[in-house]
Order: C-alpha cells, then structure tokens, then sequence
C-alpha cells in the first residue's frame, strides 16, 4: 500500500532530501506531495483528492504562516492525519509546544537522510490508524451499552467506579461525572429487604476471588435521592490481553416489574376476567390447601 505524505516547506533542499530518503526506503513505498506555502497545503487537504494524505510533514517557518499558528491551522482542518514538524535544533520549546497540541513527533533539520526518517512516518501512520480504530470501537461500545435497559457500572482494581451506562445513571441517581473514583459501596448503597443490614457489593468478592459472583437474593439498591429498588444482577472480572486483573463490571436490573407481571399473571391464572372473583382453580388450590 502506496503512503501519501504531504511535505509543507519553502526549503527545496530539505523537500529532496525527504523526497530521495523516502523513495528508496524499505518501510515504503511512499509517495510525496511538496508544497511551499500554508495556504497551497490547506487547499489540498480540502479537496482529498486525487488520493487522500496519509502524513504531514510541515516546516513551521513558511512564507506565509509562522511558528504554531501552522501547525494549528493543519491540525484544526485534519486533526485525523498525522502531522510531523521540521524543526531546527534548538527549537525544542516550539517542538514540544506543537507535540502538546496533537503533533506525532519531530524530524530535526540536517538529520533528514537518516533511514529513521521512514520508519518513524510508518509508526506514526500505523499509530494513527490504531487511535482512529479503537475510537470508533469504543463509540460503537458506548452507544450499545446505552442502548440497553441493563444498568452497567464498571470499576478499577481498587472498587472505584470508573464508568456507568445511561441505565446505571438513573437506577443510582450517579451522574457519571460525580460517581468518577467514587468507592462502588457509596455508588451502589445495598441492604437486605428484610433485616435492613447492609450487603456487600459482590464487585469486592469479584476482585478478591476473579471470578464472576451473583448478588444475593433480597437486595435493595438504594438511590442517591433515598429511594429504593429490588435489584438482581451478575459480576465479572475484566483482564487485560495478558490475563491480569485490571477491574471488574457489574450489570444489573430493577425486578420490581418482573415481580408485579407475575403476580398478575398468578391473579389472571386464578380469577375471572369479568367479575374478576376467584375461578375454579383458585378454589381447587384452597379445597387442596385445607
């Protein structure tokens, strides 16, 4: 795959000595675009065309832009593209300024003929790449997980909650924002529906044991605002990609429906449906009973 690299610089010299460097690079093949001015490179990214940029690599000092009003201006029109400075020596202040601002890196002056010089567009491509990968996927993770009635809380290694979906937000009266490094037990305040006693979050046990653990029967989940719901919900560890623990995740629901629907359904098996009185079943189960 041809990489399409726009070279922004007035210095004709530094624009061949990245365009010979370049084409004869093993990391290639790549392809150059050289533009002397800011304003002939913004033009080109509007267009996208005949083939989109995959880089940038910009002087800072140019005819008609200077220092980091250049890097902004690229950065503000294509904050998708990798952008690399040119920078002098001694301008580490303004290079860091810039990598501060969203800038993958540097190349320094009088060094541009270094074989480094390809590999380091190849990493910052294949980085970029990556980024825009991971925050499409966790977009799509986002949306799903506020698109289902579950409430989902997850937490650290420590049981402090780092995130919440929208559910979770209005069975605990939490705001994501507020519930941030929040311990789990002040998030999720849980009692007994009987004795009133409080009941350990099974997100402690999850990271204690690694292992998935079910809340026990008779829970009440009480609000931020002091109200109150019976709750069922499973949690799990979550690991890293070499098996170590990194967290745990809760998902839970309100059971208060489940439990009128089948006291309902109990009510409709057992009564008319027009007098609503007891029906011929009821009164087997009582003369059963008795």
């Amino acid at each position: 795959m041809v990489n399409h690299i726009l070279v922004i610089t007035a210095n004709s010299d530094d624009a061949a000595t990245l365009d010979k460097v370049l084409d004869r690079a093993h990391d290639g093949p790549f392809c150059i675009e050289w533009v002397t001015r800011l304003s002939l490179a913004l033009e080109r990214l509007r267009l996208k065309e005949p083939v989109a940029i995959d880089a940038i690599l910009v002087d800072l000092a140019l005819p008609d832009s200077q220092g980091l009003a250049t890097f902004s201006q690229l950065f503000a029109l294509a904050p998708g593209i990798p952008i690399m400075t040119l920078s002098e020596l001694d301008a580490d202040q303004q290079t860091a300024e810039a990598i501060r601002l969203g800038a993958q890196g540097s190349l320094s002056k009088g060094h541009f003929g270094s074989a480094l010089v390809p590999q380091a567009l190849r990493n910052i491509i294949r980085r970029k790449a990556v980024e825009e990968a991971l925050f499409v996927e966790k977009a799509r993770l986002i949306i799903t997980l506020n698109s289902i009635s579950d409430a989902v809380i997850g937490t650290d290694l420590h049981g402090n909650v780092d995130y919440l979906n929208s559910a979770a937000e209005q069975m605990t009266g939490w705001l994501q924002a507020d519930a941030q490094n929040q311990p789990i037990d002040s998030v999720m305040r849980l009692v007994n529906d009987q004795t009133r006693a409080p009941v350990t979050n099974p997100i402690f046990k999850v990271l204690q044991d690694d292992a998935c653990k079910l809340l026990a029967t008779g829970t009440i989940l009480i609000r931020r605002d002091g109200s109150e719901s019976a709750i069922e919900d499973s949690a799990a560890p979550i690991h890293d990609s070499a098996g170590h623990l990194k967290g745990a995740v809760m998902v839970f629901h309100d059971i208060a429906a489940a439990h009128a629907i089948t006291e309902k359904m109990a009510h409709q098996a057992q009564h008319d449906s027009l007098t609503n009185l007891p029906n011929r079943s009821l009164l087997n189960d009582r003369i059963t009973q008795a």
